[in-house]
């Protein structure tokens, strides 16, 4: 892959976010979940964005499974072939690319592929409200369980709010070992402490749950079309069982923003990350392919 490009930092929001919305906006709940400048400026270092406007806008990076990737702030059947073929080099894909995309790509100018471990899960919404689908009863029992062992409060997760959120964050770690930290606990504390800044991060919103006055789990989203959210933070204390399923059905019942979907994320082949998603039972998984011109 050809070197060079920009860092990514926030003074490239608006020129990034306006192409990505471009993107996205058509396909309404099938939008890839990293289609949005926040989530990819807090993952900047991870992934090692750079943004370079010629031969056409792109970011470039890597996976999390090391392989270099593109993303390209254009329709990909509408750009030069030549000038994805300079881009993309001996080895890198441009991913993600949504499986509506690709009725719109020569398969004999283009080749693709995709991988279980890059799907969203997306949920319909109404499925967290009740708990009432099949296979949820244990979720629906686990929230009746915590709501009967203590008292629950919800904040909203704003920047008074973010200390005790910190906490939570902390004590995650705690919970899942010394190693956790190595998971998103830097990006997700660089979101918390963006709360309140007005110049960052404008997208974000959440909620705080107390229970018996210690905080015990949050919930930190972006909104990335209309009625759809994708869930970019989830942390809860282990001691509080049924946080997590709690914060899902708050999230679905709000009724200060309307939300039809709600989308999970990538699971990166984790197994306890595709059993947690998979125990909520989504509506579908969102396969997201990775494109090349062909030699």
């Amino acid at each position: 892959m050809n070197g060079g490009g920009r860092p990514l930092d926030d003074s490239l929001r608006e020129v990034i976010e306006a192409r990505l919305r471009g993107l996205r906006e058509p396909l309404g709940e099938y939008s890839p979940s990293e289609w949005s400048f926040d989530n990819l400026y807090l993952f900047r270092r991870a992934r090692n964005w750079c943004f370079a406007d010629t031969p056409l806008p792109h970011l470039r990076g890597r996976g999390y499974d090391g392989s270099l990737q593109l993303i390209a702030l254009c329709e990909l059947g509408q750009a030069d072939k030549e000038a994805l073929r300079d881009l993309q080099g001996e080895d890198s894909w441009f991913c993600p690319i949504p499986e509506s995309s690709l009725e719109r790509l020569d398969p004999t100018a283009f080749e693709w592929h995709t991988m279980r471990d890059d799907a969203d899960y997306l949920y319909q919404a109404a499925s967290f409200r009740e708990y009432a689908g099949v296979g949820l009863g244990s979720k629906r029992a686990a929230v009746e369980r915590l709501r009967n062992r203590f008292s629950l409060q919800v904040r909203n997760l704003d920047g008074s709010a973010r200390d005790m959120a910190m906490d939570v964050l902390e004590g995650w770690c705690r919970d899942k070992g010394s190693q956790a930290d190595g998971a998103d606990a830097m990006e997700c504390r660089e979101a918390l402490n963006l709360l309140g800044q007005p110049a960052a991060n404008q997208s974000f919103f959440g909620y705080l749950h107390i229970a018996d006055d210690s905080p015990a789990g949050f919930v930190l989203c972006e909104q990335i079309n209309p009625a759809v959210v994708v869930v970019r933070f989830s942390k809860g204390l282990q001691r509080f069982d049924g946080i997590f399923p709690l914060m899902y059905q708050h999230l679905a019942r709000q009724t200060d923003r309307v939300v039809r979907w709600i989308n999970f994320e990538q699971d990166l082949g984790r197994g306890n990350f595709r059993r947690s998603k998979l125990s909520f039972h989504p509506a579908r998984l969102l396969y997201k392919y990775r494109v090349r011109v062909r030699s």
